[in-house]
């Protein structure tokens, strides 16, 4: 009688282990829409109309524009480290983290010269699979495009890193050089997105997602020289 109690004990306890563990696995979402994913683009309202639309198309529904900033002055920056430019890119970016802490998600960052070269039912599936795979692995950034180890033209980010990251001096280096660095020393948890093939003669970078220099002007054209957009 004694062993057949010990027994039922033993099985209720493996039992309770692997409900915890299966809860743990399904802590997160695994079936995740594209019109649940929130989406914000740094744009001018001309290239936002246009960009809205593609992700509309795509059946991304979750999407909000936050504006560029240009600055005249270096504000609390007074060295100069970093062209007003630069610094004007990391007060929008400053934007969407604060955007995306009021919602408390998991959101994807893109600036409006984003472009894609996969199909559409492919760009859909990857970008959901890179979100849940974002969500599941408790990361802190997820680079769905880069230049080697620069760029913030598209990522995902959590809200559990933000407040930590709007706290950093960004007075010395550009925003994107300075996360990457974070990257590397493991500070933050980043994944970056598997390359895919496109022609180099038309986008610029490298992931899922690359930047269109050729007919969006930002501060550096398709050769990373700096156009007249850069302002020091």
């Amino acid at each position: 009688l004694m062993i057949g109690l010990y027994f039922i004990l033993l099985l209720l306890l493996a039992l309770s282990l692997l409900l915890l563990i299966f809860r743990k696995k399904e802590s997160f979402k695994t079936n995740v829409f594209p019109s649940e994913i929130p989406i914000l683009i740094i744009s001018s309202p001309e290239h936002f109309s246009r960009s809205k639309q593609r992700l509309n198309n795509l059946g991304f529904k979750d999407i909000k524009r936050i504006p560029p900033v240009y600055l005249k002055d270096r504000g609390n920056c007074q060295t100069k480290s970093l062209s007003l430019s630069e610094l004007g890119v990391t007060k929008a970016h400053h934007s969407c983290f604060k955007e995306i802490l009021k919602t408390n998600k998991n959101a994807i960052i893109l600036e409006e010269d984003w472009k894609y070269s996969l199909s559409n039912d492919l760009f859909i599936k990857k970008i959901v699979d890179y979100y849940i795979f974002f969500s599941s692995n408790d990361l802190d950034i997820l680079w769905l495009g880069y230049c080697g180890d620069g760029c913030t033209h598209s990522y995902i980010v959590s809200p559990k890193s933000l407040k930590m990251l709007l706290d950093l001096n960004y007075c010395d280096k550009p925003i994107d050089i300075l996360l990457y660095g974070l990257c590397r020393k493991k500070s933050l948890k980043c994944f970056k997105a598997t390359n895919e093939i496109h022609d180099n003669k038309i986008y610029y970078g490298q992931g899922l997602v690359f930047q269109d220099r050729k007919n969006i002007q930002g501060i550096h054209d398709h050769n990373n020289a700096r156009t007249s957009k850069f302002t020091l």
